[in-house]
Formats: structure tokens, sequence, C-alpha cells
């Protein structure tokens, strides 16, 4: 296996499983319903009404460009996450502008969302409201290719697979301490030590996870932390 190949691959994978819907722009609308309330999150779905942009799905860069682009105030989170590269120039952004960003009950807000959450000047969240972390990693087309170079039995793997694996998972873990560094910036404390912590995601390999370690916290629990500022009744 070529691990040049693979580390590209790890670096493409971060965000594989970002599914963008066809639609070319946010609806300018406020929902009809309480649209976290749908089971699906894996397209991209926004409102963008009064003062606010209300993001239902991936954040990707149709989310990125009503950001920039209406005069928005504040911006309501339920996101699966979505482009690591979108996520740090929404930070950018919120920051800059002084946006406060909510994320309310029942939602939730993973991955990169829990970046462009951070940003916010002020930060609200309700107390069932959930932030999911974890590493980067080669994500599920990587650990797809990886199998069908390698085998399914992580168990057997040849002395070079084995290698491979190995420095995944050490790359994974680097690449990740980097990564949370941007959290720092917009105030929060320390959350790589807490995730490098936690117990090993039982199925890390499936969800091409290679540092093998997430995290789900409910909004009270991530005060400590200073990411939540204040909780919503």
């Amino acid at each position: 296996m070529n691990l040049i190949f693979l580390i590209m691959i790890f670096f493409l994978g971060i965000n594989a499983k970002a599914q963008l819907s066809p639609i070319s722009s946010c609806l300018n609308q406020k929902p009809d319903q309480i649209a976290h309330a749908l089971p699906n999150l894996k397209e991209e779905v926004c409102y963008v009404y009064d003062d606010i942009l209300q993001i239902e799905g991936v954040f990707g860069r149709i989310s990125l460009e009503a950001l920039k682009n209406s005069n928005i105030k504040k911006l309501y989170l339920n996101s699966p996450g979505g482009q690591t590269s979108v996520a740090l120039s929404a930070a950018e952004f919120i920051r800059d502008r002084g946006i406060e960003t909510f994320v309310f009950e029942g939602a939730r807000c993973a991955s990169s969302c829990t970046l462009i959450f951070q940003a916010g000047v002020i930060r609200k969240a309700h107390p069932s409201s959930k932030f999911i972390y974890h590493c980067i990693g080669v994500g599920q087309i990587g650990a797809r290719i990886f199998q069908q170079n390698c085998g399914a039995n992580l168990l057997n793997l040849s002395p070079t697979c084995q290698t491979d694996l190995t420095e995944f998972i050490e790359t994974s873990i680097v690449g990740t301490e980097e990564h949370f560094k941007n959290y720092l910036i917009y105030g929060a404390e320390d959350i790589f030590p807490i995730l490098k912590n936690s117990p090993d995601d039982p199925n890390w390999f499936e969800h091409g996870n290679f540092c093998k370690k997430s995290i789900s916290l409910f909004a009270e629990e991530t005060i400590p932390l200073n990411v939540v500022q204040e909780l919503l009744q």
C-alpha cells in the first residue's frame, strides 16, 4: 500500500461524511415547524429570517454564503458538521462580526459545528442539546480503501498494513491535537485532553475515526470548558 496515497485520503476524508443537498440558497423564511425534530440532518438546509440564520443540517458553502451575505446577528445551529475549511472561515467571520450562537432544545452540534458555535461572542444552549467532538480521521471512504487493500481483519494484518495503520493512528492523534488549537483561539478550554482520555469508540474503524475517540456532552457539561456560556430555559 502507498502510505502517501493514504495520507492524501486522510486529509480528503476528514469531511467525507458531509453530503450537500442540491439547494442553491437558504430559504428566506422562518420554518413552519421545529425543524430540528426532523430525522435527517445529512442535507444542507438553512433559513434566513429577521436577523437570524438557522441551520438544520450540514453547514456547507451555501450556509457560509448566507452567513456572509446576510445582515444577521444570531446563528441557530442544529448540525452534524461539514467541511473543516468552511467551519474555519465561518468561525472567523462570526467572531469578527460579533454574532451570537445558539443550540436549542433537542438539537445537536457535532464535529465542525462545535467550532462554529465556539466562535459566537455570546453562546447559549438548551440543557437537552448535545455537543459532539471527535478526532479528525480518514473518514468512512478512507477506511473502506484501507480495508480493500489490507482486508477486514485488523487482528491479522500484514506487517506493511500494520505499519500503515499504526502511522495512520499516530497521524490522526497529532492532527486532532493541532485542530483543537482552533478552539483555544475562541476562548474554549483545552478539549483535546478530555477527548484523548475518553473511552475508545468501539466502532472507530467503521467510522473512519482513526484516533478512536469521540465524546458527547450535554450543554451544561460544556460550561466549565467555556463552550456554552448560558443555558436556555
